[in-house]
């Protein structure tokens, strides 16, 4: 679900929607009804990890699929980018194929 709130402090109007609505009327879900100030996204950072958690999930299925287990962890243990490497590794440990 998507959170949005009213960007006007003294409004307060908070609601929230699916993700199908948000993509298939977005038009309905700029203003606010209220008092017609621009409506902003409360939960960005969680809808951020989610879609990053996601991609990952993804990404790793393709690497399993076409390198194998042990050409997974090698391309996951080259990465220069560090946060990369250890989510790639605890999904890993998650689907119980590492320690």
């Amino acid at each position: 679900m998507i959170k949005l709130k009213c960007s006007n402090n003294y409004c307060n109007y908070y609601y929230q929607v699916s993700e199908k609505e948000m993509l298939d009327n977005a038009h309905y879900h700029q203003k606010c009804i209220i008092c017609h100030s621009k409506l902003i996204v409360d939960n960005v950072e969680e809808l951020l990890a989610q879609d990053i958690e996601q991609q990952a999930e993804e990404n790793l299925q393709q690497y399993l699929h076409e390198y194998g287990i042990e050409g997974t962890v090698e391309l996951i243990e080259r990465s220069p980018i560090n946060g990369v490497r250890d989510l790639y590794m605890r999904k890993l440990r998650e689907r119980g194929i590492i320690k």
